[in-house]
């Protein structure tokens, strides 16, 4: 459901993974390679409010300075506290992320 492939190059921070949102860049080093994890990864750690909102009205569904307990709980079905709409909100695609080659 959430398979990524990632390169070693981006986990290691060669190549630079950035928000199309808020710019700031995504940090892969915490991952352990050769490992399938059970989530989605770049949910896992999200930069900005802009990732934690409804996919459906748009308002937080969790606030970005308080966070979940778990990785892995930004990968499943949570409900809006607003309009009440079940939804992964937290996954969203890999368009809504830039990857900056280095040279």
């Amino acid at each position: 459901m959430h398979l990524y492939g990632i390169c070693v190059d981006c986990l290691e921070g060669v190549h630079k993974i950035v928000c199309i949102k808020c710019k700031s860049r995504w940090d892969g080093s915490w991952h352990q390679l050769g490992t399938m994890y059970t989530y989605d990864i770049l949910a896992a750690s999200p930069c900005c409010q802009a990732r934690l909102n409804c996919k459906h009205c748009g308002k937080p569904v969790v606030d970005v300075r308080v966070g979940m307990q778990y990785f892995s709980e930004y990968s499943n079905v949570q409900q809006c506290p607003h309009c009440g709409n079940l939804d992964y909100h937290f996954v969203k695609p890999f368009s809504s992320y830039k990857v900056l080659e280095a040279y």
